[in-house]
């Protein structure tokens, strides 16, 4: 995470660094954030998301924004700017595995306790529905996905039936994500008031025994040029695997990082 003249980028997994980073840096000089990140620790999304909203700043994405940064940098943005290639990525978040535990091993472990009564305030300092931390994307689009609270076992969980172009199931070799994507290819604003209906979005590895790859994957911002509601990006770095992604049955490859 660095400043270049008045933009933060935020490049990468959100580590513990990224937290740190946060109070060195003066927002009130920015005129907009720039995000590239696969998600990372809540913490660093949250700290940022929240820095975001203090001082009513723009995001661009650029490429890909999931998990935590779609969780908690998104919805902070006072407007979301993407080009025709970026993708949101949303998913469950502490407050849902929190609940599993208190249902199958009748504890909830403080780590996630404390992650999700943050995850549940930052939501409302958000003015955003804590649905949202369940099920991915309710409040941010008119069509919510499809959630069963009274599955018996984990695996139900993660195979849960969902509506059509609404969510995508992502395995990776940890446990199953349900993501949900907006519409890409225009500009979003704050809470999702103004998501379009979701298309069908795959991801797809070239490699079935490293599924989990786009996890680990980090974008460095070479240069970003703003040309109207869209963003012409270039890249530094390329990931050690490839992607591609599916739009209405379509394939075009996630732009070279």
């Amino acid at each position: 995470m660095y400043v270049k003249g008045k933009t933060l980028y935020v490049c990468g997994m959100m580590t513990e660094d990224f937290a740190d980073q946060v109070p060195e840096i003066d927002f009130s000089k920015l005129n907009e954030v720039a995000v590239g990140s696969p998600g990372g620790l809540p913490k660093s999304s949250i700290l940022i998301g929240r820095a975001i909203k203090e001082h009513d700043l723009p995001v661009i994405i650029i490429g890909l924004c999931l998990s935590g940064c779609a969780n908690s940098i998104a919805p902070a943005a006072r407007e979301i700017w993407t080009d025709d290639q970026s993708i949101i990525g949303f998913h469950h978040s502490a407050v849902v595995i929190a609940g599993l535990s208190k249902i199958f091993l009748g504890d909830i472990p403080e780590e996630y306790s404390t992650l999700a009564k943050e995850e549940i305030q930052f939501a409302e300092e958000l003015n955003i529905n804590t649905d949202y931390l369940i099920q991915p994307l309710s409040d941010l689009t008119p069509r919510r996905v499809n959630f069963n609270p009274d599955f018996q076992r984990i695996e139900e969980y993660s195979s849960i039936e969902y509506v059509d172009h609404d969510i995508v199931v992502y395995e990776d070799q940890f446990l199953t994500h349900q993501w949900g994507f907006p519409e890409i290819k225009r500009t979003l604003r704050r809470n999702g008031k103004d998501f379009r209906g979701l298309e069908t979005v795959l991801i797809i590895s070239t490699t079935d025994n490293e599924r989990s790859g786009i996890l680990d994957t980090d974008l460095c911002i070479a240069e970003i040029k703003q040309t109207g509601s869209y963003i012409e990006n270039q890249f530094l770095a390329k990931p050690s695997k490839c992607y591609s992604v599916r739009i209405e049955e379509q394939v075009f490859p996630i732009p070279n990082f």
